[in-house]
């Protein structure tokens, strides 16, 4: 690059560290945030994994971050997470016509009437898993919306799933994104869950491509089948293996929505003020959704690279440069939200955002960028979920360790918040 050039560019500020791993594996919620604050600046320089890195912060950030034309996602992910929490040859991965073709069969699936049906299949589960806990001592709800969730989008998609096998699917769906980000064995158990999961998920593909269903009007098949049956840019069907890992890329996220609703079943229990008036009121309960997205720690950041070399702010992006946006921290930015760190689910009634200020699953426009094409279902779950724990069961929170460990991904209380003397009596509502 010609010098007087490069008098024009901005330094980007850094963290004054050789290596920032450590210090963002101890931190990985906040330590965007907390740099960005110190150092005054939406963007800073470190080093992860030994390699230069890009952090950004912020509504702007989200804005250049999900710009198709500047960033790629290919080899953006460090593949010791990468292959154990999203697979090989996933929509993750993809750019261009590639990914925008791949990205239409999952919002193909999205529709309102599919996610009519598995919100009212994932009630039904609740339901019958209510009546066994009436009279029980204790109840992990972490540990029982993720068996709820795995029985409930495995019927919904159309997966058969034996009872005998119940166990181990469960087991395994919840390794994928609880133990990834992990250190040690509870790391290599996911990572035997992902061989286990893609063996599975490759026999129910198979499974489904025999059966002859694809001769059938495609308005009748089911999530699994539209996976299966999809034909890619050249009219082909997708590599068992590679369908296996989207029909995966469907029910892992489904059955980690229940961190979600562990943490709104904390929200409950912590902010008693902020409860809804009416279980039933649907807009309320909106707000209360919303406001658990925004306030509690999910996804801490996404990865890209960029595929170009260009100039954002007076700052210069190198191409190939890896960068990290900052999703925790943007959802409780100072600039876009007033008193960030208050649950308050009032502040989502007359909202008016946009795709980039609020992403706790990612910014952009769903067809055309990476945003999570699960984001409708995330929320109606969330919400057939707290409208359960409010109105269908009463129940106490025994003493416990309600703390979230900021430092583990997913962040959640170490009990998996634990209820006590469950009753199914309806409450007042």
């Amino acid at each position: 690059m010609d010098t007087s050039l490069q008098t024009l560019h901005r330094q980007i500020p850094g963290t004054g560290r050789v290596e920032d791993t450590l210090a963002y594996i101890r931190n990985p919620y906040t330590f965007i945030q907390e740099h960005c604050r110190e150092l005054g600046s939406d963007i800073f320089a470190g080093r992860l994994l030994m390699e230069k890195t890009l952090f950004i912060s912020g509504e702007e950030a989200s804005e250049l971050f999900y710009d198709t034309s500047k960033f790629s996602r290919k080899n953006a992910m460090p593949a010791i997470i990468k292959n154990v929490l999203l697979g090989e040859s996933g929509v993750q991965g993809l750019d261009g016509e590639q990914h925008l073709h791949r990205k239409q069969m999952f919002m193909d699936i999205m529709t309102r009437q599919s996610i009519s049906h598995l919100a009212s299949v994932f009630e039904d589960e609740l339901d019958k898993r209510a009546a066994r806990w009436d009279g029980e001592a204790s109840v992990c709800v972490f540990n029982e919306m993720c068996s709820a969730l795995t029985l409930g989008v495995c019927k919904w998609a159309g997966v058969e799933l034996e009872e005998s096998s119940r166990s181990q699917v469960t087991h395994d769906l919840t390794a994928m994104f609880n133990e990834v980000g992990t250190i040690g064995l509870g790391h290599l158990e996911a990572r035997r869950a992902r061989r286990r999961g893609n063996r599975w998920a490759a026999a129910t593909i198979q499974q489904i491509r025999n059966s002859g269903r694809e001769a059938s009007e495609k308005s009748e098949w089911s999530p699994a089948e539209v996976i299966a049956f999809h034909r890619d840019l050249q009219g082909n069907r997708l590599e068992e293996d590679v369908a296996a890992v989207e029909l995966l890329n469907i029910l892992r996220p489904t059955v980690a929505i229940s961190v979600f609703i562990t943490l709104g079943a904390h929200a409950l229990h912590r902010f008693p003020d902020a409860r809804p008036s009416s279980a039933m009121d649907d807009d309320e309960l909106r707000c209360l959704v919303q406001e658990i997205r925004r306030f509690y720690p999910f996804f801490p950041l996404v990865a890209a690279r960029t595929s170009t070399s260009f100039d954002w702010k007076g700052w210069h992006f190198s191409d190939k440069q890896l960068v990290l946006l900052d999703l925790y921290g943007t959802n409780h930015d100072p600039r876009i939200w007033h008193e960030p760190d208050r649950f308050d689910p009032s502040r989502f009634v007359e909202r008016k955002g946009n795709s980039h200020d609020f992403i706790p699953q990612g910014g952009g426009q769903f067809s055309e960028n990476h945003r999570c094409a699960g984001e409708w279902i995330t929320i109606r779950l969330m919400q057939v979920a707290m409208r359960f724990l409010m109105e269908k069961l009463s129940y106490e929170v025994p003493e416990q360790d309600l703390s979230i460990d900021m430092s583990k991904l997913p962040a959640l209380p170490a009990s998996g918040f634990v209820i006590a003397d469950v009753k199914t009596d309806p409450r007042p509502v």
